[in-house]
């Protein structure tokens, strides 16, 4: 069965290994960066994204503006528990 290719937007290696070990997605870029992030997305073309909301030089839901479109499923997680971060990842194309 061929894998999915997933991009893994964040800075716990933990992680990142964790989805890289599944049987379903190979991880084909990990990053803290969101700026890296889309070049990275255009590069690769990924099936599904795994993006925390904190990144390095642009915040998960600016990025997920820039990348809307992209045909990925896209997963945003975060630390903070709020119903803002939600309703602001959701409206900007968050699955």
């Amino acid at each position: 069965m061929k894998k999915s290719v997933a991009l893994f937007l964040d800075n716990s290696t933990e992680l990142t290994v964790a989805i890289n070990e599944t049987e379903n997605f190979q991880v084909v870029f990990a990053t803290d960066d969101g700026v890296s992030a889309i070049d990275a997305v255009k590069t690769f073309k990924p099936d599904a994204i795994v993006c925390d909301i904190v990144l390095k030089n642009l915040d998960g839901l600016t990025l997920l503006e820039k990348i809307s479109g992209c045909g990925a499923k896209i997963i945003v997680y975060s630390a903070f528990g709020s119903d803002d971060i939600i309703r602001g990842a959701k409206s900007r194309g968050a699955d």
